[in-house]
């Protein structure tokens, strides 16, 4: 029998389990996916070692989970039920119309490759290539790409600070930094580039974001009149 342990990843968040080792994902969880979204269980589900396999479980009372496995199966995982993981394993479900994605593989196999997200029905949402962006992801955007819209020969260096971004939204720094890491998660898979990499890009990052919404017009100088 090989390595009996497996990896789950979230964004920057990486848990390595092993055999008798579990980790639970949601709002309030052992991976913490999004505490400011009330729509989403405190517990979503849980990755468990059972009977010589790794399950994952939902534990919610009516999320459905939908798991893609590198095998091209698709599974749907209603409520109170599990399902065995394959070697790689893309857990996916919304709540409150937001998508999210846990990655789980066996060590030694990349994680599941990354496939477009679909877009999510949400109220006021504004479409950018495959993904919806909620008013929240659109007004930190339109934050980043102010200077830019008002003055279109403006240099990186004018890119607002996180932290005066998060000022002007009466958001927290980390809520934005949440915020961001996600956008450019899903923006990522919906086959923008050069929007992962790690804090030492954080800028470069930024400022490809903010190129990518001026070039699809998802903000113009009349947005800045609203």
């Amino acid at each position: 029998m090989g390595d009996p342990s497996l990896v789950v990843r979230f964004l920057e968040d990486e848990r390595l389990l092993g055999a008798g080792e579990q980790v639970t994902f949601g709002r309030a969880a052992d991976v913490v996916l999004d505490d400011e979204n009330l729509y989403l269980h405190r517990v979503v589900g849980r990755f468990v070692w059972w009977d010589g396999l790794w399950w994952v479980e939902n534990l919610s009372e009516a999320i459905e989970l939908q798991l893609l496995g590198d095998d091209g199966s698709q599974v749907r995982l209603p409520p109170e039920t599990k399902a065995p993981l394959t070697q790689k394993t893309a857990v996916r479900f919304s709540a409150g119309g937001l998508p999210y994605e846990v990655e789980a593989a066996l060590p030694g196999q990349a994680m599941p490759v990354p496939r477009p997200l679909a877009p999510v029905a949400a109220e006021s949402t504004t479409t950018c290539g495959d993904i919806v962006l909620t008013d929240e992801e659109r007004a930190l955007v339109l934050e980043l790409a102010r200077p830019f819209l008002r003055d279109p020969s403006a240099s990186q260096e004018r890119l607002p600070a996180n932290a005066d971004v998060a000022a002007t939204l009466d958001w927290s720094v980390p809520k934005l930094n949440r915020k961001l890491d996600y956008l450019c998660l899903r923006l990522t898979k919906a086959g923008v580039n050069g929007l992962q990499g790690g804090r030492k890009k954080a800028t470069n990052r930024r400022w490809v974001l903010v190129q990518h919404a001026l070039r699809s017009k998802l903000v113009t100088p009349n947005d800045l009149l609203r």
